[in-house]
């Protein structure tokens, strides 16, 4: 992530890139572009806390449901990252409340692409009804990345459709970048882990 210290906001501004997360009470603005990722805001409002987190389901979850999923345990894995710093920060699980954007499918691959977005998108619905979360907005699918602002102190959140992505190409790049890499660490944990059980 990048931090600059002015901004048109009036606040110091943080680039958050894919993989990234981060939970704060200042009174800051965290930007990204989501495409194939998601993108999950959670805020407790009855301490000005808020965090987000940026990151993908790198494959499709079985029909066992996300409990004992490899693919769903890296989405997991993310989110209690998030779900941590809250707890070092004073907030408390029982009030948050989520915002998620993003699982665009935006691959050359469009079969294989959407049923990656279906696995994201089953994956939000499941994990938040599990962790009893209100999600406030639900804002997923479709073929356009997404940028995202968030005031993690006001919980405040607006996202504008990017039908022109050369303004965010940095960003694009390092999603991809991102992504590849998430694909080839599940990849090879699975392979390590079967290994082990023969």
């Amino acid at each position: 992530m990048i931090k600059s210290d002015h901004s048109h906001y009036g606040k110091p501004l943080i680039m958050l890139y894919p993989g990234e997360h981060i939970v704060s009470s200042e009174d800051i603005v965290v930007s990204t572009v989501a495409g194939s990722c998601l993108v999950v805001t959670l805020n407790d409002n009855k301490r000005n806390i808020g965090g987000i987190a940026h990151f993908i389901l790198p494959g499709q979850i079985g029909t066992g449901g996300i409990t004992h999923d490899d693919v769903a345990s890296y989405g997991i894995t993310q989110l209690e990252y998030l779900f941590g710093e809250f707890v070092k920060k004073g907030g408390r699980r029982e009030d948050l409340t989520a915002d998620v954007f993003g699982a665009a499918a935006l691959d050359v691959n469009k079969k294989i692409n959407e049923a990656i977005q279906r696995s994201n998108i089953n994956f939000i619905h499941s994990f938040f009804s599990a962790e009893h979360i209100p999600v406030r907005t639900l804002d997923l699918a479709g073929s356009v990345r997404r940028k995202i602002v968030y005031f993690p102190k006001t919980g405040k959140t607006y996202r504008k459709m990017l039908n022109h992505n050369e303004d965010n190409s940095e960003i694009i790049r390092l999603e991809h970048e991102y992504i590849k890499k998430a694909f080839k660490e599940l990849r090879e944990q699975t392979q390590y882990i079967i290994f082990n059980e023969k």
